[in-house]
């Protein structure tokens, strides 16, 4: 992936990784080129490999300063996000059509997802971008919902979601 927040994003600060081969089980150092990344995306989901460390670039600061911004983006988080019940972050790409961009949260508002539930697995009341665990959600539980919220919107709207999440099955 390309996990992010705000303008910021991981692959701003990457200079190398060490990946595993699941084939041949040999460790190759990657470093990655101006378009190994992209949003929410990344090389690596072309790749059969685990991922085994990675060398970054931190930006030179006074230790206080970024503690304080670290805490304040923690803290919008917290806000913003479902932390009530386990989940595995956010679901969805921010969806686009032609030229114009969307906000996962207001199509599913729209069509009445926040909250909707498949087993244990719910569209999160707090951040709809989330789906959460309430209830010893299976993995069915979760691709089920998925389905569900790709229907809907695609129905209402003509927009195709997109993962954010791998389903490995």
């Amino acid at each position: 992936m390309n996990a992010g927040q705000w303008q910021w994003t991981i692959s701003q600060y990457v200079r190398w990784v060490d990946v595993v081969d699941l084939d041949s089980l040999v460790i190759t150092r990657i470093v990655p080129d101006s378009d190994f990344f992209q949003y929410r995306n990344s090389k690596f989901n072309q790749m059969n490999v685990v991922i085994a460390r990675a060398g970054l670039n931190a930006d030179k600061g006074e230790y206080r300063e970024i503690l304080e911004r670290m805490l304040e983006f923690k803290k919008e988080r917290y806000f913003k996000q479902p932390r009530n019940y386990p989940n595995a972050g956010s679901v969805f790409k921010r969806p686009t059509k032609g030229e114009e961009t969307f906000f996962v949260w207001k199509l599913f508002d729209e069509v009445n997802l926040r909250g909707y539930q498949v087993g244990g697995a719910r569209v999160s009341d707090k951040h709809p971008g989330f789906i959460v665990n309430v209830d010893h959600a299976t993995c069915h539980d979760c691709v089920a919902l998925i389905q569900e919220c790709k229907d809907r919107v695609k129905n209402h709207f003509d927009i195709d979601l997109e993962l954010e999440w791998r389903v490995i099955e």
